[in-house]
């Protein structure tokens, strides 16, 4: 608790400063071991000022680890088996802040000559300055810090003080000369100085201010400019560049550059020109600065910036202080206080006339109205970034110097800001202050939560003027637009792999390590994203939740519901550029390609086989095993792939959703339908080198080939009978068996082929699809009617 003035410190004896009563911080017992409990029947809480406050609380860490030390050694003594805590990390020799402080007292003579009252009164003042050493709490971080050691400044000591100094020399053995550089011996008698004495005896300086406070300040003012000038090991110079016209410095190269081409205009003709680039190109290039740490020497407050650690000292030196009822903001001024209340009530005066923008300071209006006139005075001269604030500019130069002054002690991450070290801490604490009252959404950053609240309002404000591209954040859109440009900055310096984003290269990078952090604990698959692993989940829990609302088809991804959507538009957006192929998808293309390029990646290794797909050669691999995991609940069928399951399904159920709109024809796949239609336009694409066969599948001219080259790969272990193709086998094996699964309704025939029945069924029906041209005869078979021909020939 801070008390007011009036409050007298009950050590050294100060006041009209910050004071803190003991018995609420929990030292007042160390107090009374120090002081021999004289003041216990004192009424009231024992008061101390703000730097007796700190010594006490270090004295107590002092006093605290002597304890812990001495059961320690106490332990080994006795025999006993104990590890000793692990001392200071020192670097060399232990070294120490000093804290500076005011001590005031009587002078009993001055007392006798100049006090006539019998209570205590300051006719004479005697000024002692105590220096006592702690360790920094830095130290007590294991930290290495380095000081420069205290010079008494001259300017504490009035002439008259000199003089009296001079006067007393055979007494105190002090020289003017020793107080000046700072040697002055504090064991000395004393230094006495008369002030002027108001009518109450009270002793004042020309401001009427107690001289206890104006040598603190005075003392603390110093103190001030030892922290500003004390700067942490391994800062290098700000103004590295020098020219050797003028020997003036410059911290950058390109400001070098400049000078010299504006500043040594007599400089002109080649010779001096070439000079000049070659001085700029062998100035060194600077290396990333350590920026400069300002520590408070009385609390553990620290920072970058010169303007704050005065502004941070003037509040322990401020005779009040204003606090906020609500949280633990403090300042010197009453205004500010005001200012910051203003958060707490969410009073916002000043308001955009363009935007609904709202804020409590007419400052933040004006930065914020240069976002509408585009205003951007402060520009980097490295690159061409622009900014309203210069507090803007200077942080974004810290990314050029490479100077990331707070890092995070428990990852090793660093970042140019405190809020951005403050924001990355909740990660370790798992706090997110924010959520979202629609969902269960939670987050670290305020703004994170105000884009996630777009998802919700369906408010898309950026688009793209090339296509109908919309989404949510700017950054979102300035990576789309490198998809039209097609910019890739980021690329793998293992393959020729290249893309837009920074974390799309850091997830590629893993497939070459082969890091697979993220494991299903129900089956043995691992993956290297979150997400692929969240969508892996829902194929065992079954969960599809984006449907087509054309068809029933169902996914688990969004992206496939969209790829989808495109078979019903018949939107074919990647075109081969050597021929007329058309797909839906990119990989698809890419895989196309491969066709004309004639690359196989993925080979057997146990027989010849190549392939384009690995998924390809996966389910090649199933041949060689006979791994078949696919089968009919209705009859004995079993493949390999699920694909040709669902299409043998149809055969059960008798569904053929593909029909052709010249003849009557039906088919169970669109594949078959497109081989079909060929059939009536005559197109037949394939050709054989050899003779005049022509046809309208590569299949079908392979295995017209094998005719030319003898090879028959299917034989019969029966029988010496070998063929072309192995469903030429499979019809052949039902001879031995005896099996013939089709069979007429009408009358008892049975066949093994389905061909067969359906030429039988034409006896029935009396068709005759096939008639001589010359005469009358028709019949049921087109080999029936080549034999008729002969006749006439």
């Amino acid at each position: 608790m801070a008390f007011s003035e009036g409050e007298v410190c009950r050590i050294c004896l100060s006041v009209n400063i910050r004071m803190f009563a003991l018995k609420e911080t929990g030292l007042q017992n160390l107090y009374k071991t120090l002081t021999n409990s004289f003041l216990d029947e004192i009424e009231g809480p024992i008061i101390v000022c703000f730097t007796c406050h700190a010594r006490l609380i270090r004295c107590r860490r002092l006093q605290q680890q002597a304890i812990e030390s001495n059961v320690v050694l106490e332990q080994l003594l006795s025999g006993g088996s104990m590890s000793i805590p692990k001392p200071h990390k020192v670097r060399g020799e232990i070294k120490f802040t000093p804290i500076y402080h005011i001590d005031i007292w009587p002078v009993a003579s001055d007392i006798d000559n100049d006090c006539k009252d019998e209570f205590f009164c300051f006719d004479a003042v005697k000024v002692e300055e105590e220096i006592f050493e702690y360790e920094n709490s830095k130290l007590e971080e294991n930290e290495n810090h380095e000081t420069e050691p205290y010079i008494i400044p001259t300017n504490h000591f009035s002439k008259a003080s000199e003089s009296k100094i001079k006067s007393n020399s055979t007494d105190c053995n002090c020289n003017i000369n020793d107080v000046r550089k700072g040697n002055l011996d504090l064991e000395s008698p004393t230094i006495k100085s008369k002030p002027k004495v108001k009518k109450d005896n009270q002793p004042i300086n020309k401001k009427g201010k107690h001289p206890a406070n104006i040598m603190r300040k005075k003392i603390l003012k110093q103190k001030s400019v030892n922290i500003l000038t004390r700067k942490t090991s391994g800062a290098s110079t700000k103004y590295i560049f020098e020219c050797d016209g003028c020997s003036k410095k410059f911290s950058t190269r390109d400001i070098l550059a400049k000078h010299i081409s504006y500043s040594h205009k007599t400089q002109k003709n080649q010779k001096n020109t070439t000079a000049v680039r070659t001085q700029v190109e062998q100035t060194p290039v600077p290396q990333p600065q350590v920026t400069e740490i300002f520590n408070c020497d009385i609390c553990e407050f620290k920072t970058t910036q010169k303007r704050c650690i005065l502004a941070h000292l003037k509040a322990h030196v401020a005779e009040q202080v204003y606090c906020c009822n609500d949280c633990d903001y403090k300042s010197i001024k009453k205004d500010r206080l005001q200012r910051h209340m203003k958060i707490h009530t969410g009073e916002k005066l000043f308001s955009c006339n363009i935007c609904g923008y709202k804020c409590i300071d007419k400052s933040n209006l004006r930065y914020h109205m240069k976002i509408h006139t585009g205003e951007k005075p402060f520009s980097c001269h490295i690159c061409k970034y622009k900014c309203i604030q210069k507090s803007s500019l200077q942080t974004h130069m810290k990314i050029h110097t490479g100077d990331k002054p707070f890092s995070c002690h428990i990852c090793k991450y660093k970042y140019i800001q405190k809020s951005s070290l403050q924001t990355h801490m909740k990660i370790h604490t798992g706090e997110k202050p924010f959520s979202c009252n629609i969902c269960e959404y939670k987050c670290i950053r305020k703004d994170v939560l105000q884009t996630h609240m777009k998802i919700h309002t369906g408010e898309k404000p950026f688009s793209c003027h090339i296509c109908k591209y919309q989404c949510i954040q700017k950054s979102s859109l300035q990576t789309h637009m490198k998809i039209h440009t097609g910019e890739k900055p980021f690329s793998c310096n293992i393959c020729e792999y290249k893309c837009i984003r920074k974390d799309v290269l850091q997830t590629h990078m893993k497939i070459h390590t082969g890091e697979k952090p993220f494991s299903c604990h129900i089956c043995k698959y691992q993956c290297i994203q979150k997400s692929s692993l969240q969508t892996h989940m829902k194929i065992h829990t079954g969960e599809k939740p984006f449907s087509c609302h054309i068809c029933k088809y169902k996914y688990i991804q969004k992206s496939s519901l969209q790829t989808h959507m495109k078979i019903h538009t018949g939107e074919k957006p990647f075109p081969c550029n050597i021929c007329e192929y058309k797909c839906i998808r990119k990989d698809v293309l890419q895989t196309h390609m491969k066709i004309h390029t004639g690359e196989k990646p993925f080979s057997c290794h146990i027989c010849k086989y190549q392939c384009i797909h690995k998924s390809s050669l996966q389910r090649h691999m199933k041949i060689h095993t006979g791994e078949k995991p696919f089968s009919c609940n209705m009859c004995e069928y079993k493949c390999i792939e699920k694909s040709n399951l669902q299409r043998h399904m149809k055969i059960h159920t008798g569904e053929k959703p593909f029909s052709c709109n010249i003849c009557e024809y039906k088919c169970k796949e669109k594949c078959d339908l497109q081989r079909h239609l060929k059939i009536h336009t005559g197109e037949k694409p394939f050709s054989c080198n050899i003779c005049e066969y022509k046809c309208i599948e590569k299949s079908s001219l392979q295995t017209h080939m094998k005719i030319h080259t003898g090879e028959k790969p299917f034989s019969c272990n029966i029988c010496e009978y070998k063929c072309i193709e192995k469903s030429s086998l499979q019809t052949h094996m039902k001879i031995h068996t005896g099996e013939k699964p089709f069979s007429c309704h009408i009358c008892k025939y049975k066949c093994i082929t389905k061909s067969n029945l359906q030429r039988h069924m034409k006896i029935h029906t009396g068709e005759k699809p096939f008639s001589c041209h010359i005469c009358k005869y028709k019949c049921i078979r087109r080999d029936m009617l080549q034999t008729h021909m002969n006749i006439h020939s």
